[in-house]
């Protein structure tokens, strides 16, 4: 038990480090209050909780709007560029361990490898699209000149600002260093947990289990990942790691837990105390 608990309060404070790592991404807004972002943080994995197809990034997004006098778009550039970060920490990691696996990794290798292509694609385009000016371009067309054709350029031209604003970052080093922190907490997590089952697997095995999982949590579906987590965990361990099956679903199932509950109580709490409200959506302009 007492495991579990360190495992618990290992990602609780893992928050803290997502806040701090936020703040240094948001550029222009570098002096925000971290306990507020933490409160925005946890809104976030309180909506990812409790509503399908992840719709949490939405409402962390929002909370940060009125917590961090920000724009929504901004918040919400700040909040996809954060997630493909932790995607291309993934990526690294899976190929750095890849060679140290016993067993070939084929489908997984071709999936991750698509993932890959399809992130430096998005970053392609945007970077040609900032170069070339093509939603200004597209502006100045005379069939986009009604109010939803502006407000739609206008959204797309703050939300890729918002994220190609990281290169020019003086925080890089920072938001790096913060990265390596947050994923060293989800691994010691993972040990504790796999420690409380008296499983004593190896340092690739357990990245293996917090790269699927990950992959896992990323698929838009049930609220809080239910039952995609669980299987990719039980996948990882089973078929790749050689764990029993009983076994393997009773850690999944704990894991999960470990961050489902205290995380959706914390944010609960957040949202509750002190959220959006439906007035202030109506009184404020949160898009640009």
């Amino acid at each position: 038990m007492s495991f579990l608990i360190l495992s618990i309060l290992i990602l609780v404070f893992s928050c803290y480090i997502r806040a701090l790592r936020w703040k240094y991404i948001l550029t222009n807004n570098r002096f925000k209050n971290i306990h507020l972002l933490f409160g925005s943080v946890m809104v976030g994995y309180f909506g990812n909780n409790v509503l399908p197809f992840r719709l949490g990034e939405i409402l962390r997004s929002y909370s940060a709007t009125f917590y961090c006098n920000i724009s929504f778009t901004q918040a919400f550039g700040s909040v996809v560029l954060e997630r493909i970060m932790d995607l291309g920490f993934v990526i690294i990691m899976f190929f750095l361990i890849l060679p140290w696996f016993p067993i070939e990794l084929n489908n997984i290798t071709f999936l991750v490898s698509l993932i890959s292509v399809l992130i430096i694609s998005f970053f392609l385009l945007i970077g040609l699209t900032d170069y070339f000016g093509f939603l200004t371009k597209i502006k100045d067309l005379s069939v986009f000149k009604n109010k939803l054709t502006k407000k739609l350029i206008n959204f797309l031209e703050v939300f890729l600002k918002s994220i190609i604003s990281i290169k020019n970052s003086e925080f890089n080093l920072h938001i790096i260093l913060l990265s390596v922190i947050l994923w060293i907490f989800y691994y010691l997590a993972t040990y504790f947990v796999l420690q409380s089952f008296s499983l004593d697997l190896g340092f690739i095995s357990i990245w293996l289990i917090i790269i699927i999982s990950s992959l896992a949590i990323g698929i838009p579906a049930m609220p809080g990942a239910i039952g995609t987590y669980e299987a990719g965990v039980k996948f990882a361990m089973v078929s790749l790691i050689g764990v029993a099956s009983e076994k393997a679903l009773a850690f999944a199932i704990v894991s999960h837990a470990a961050s489902f509950i205290p995380f959706t109580f914390l944010g609960a709490i957040y949202f509750f105390l002190g959220s959006v409200k439906l007035d202030d959506l109506k009184n404020k302009d949160v898009i640009v």
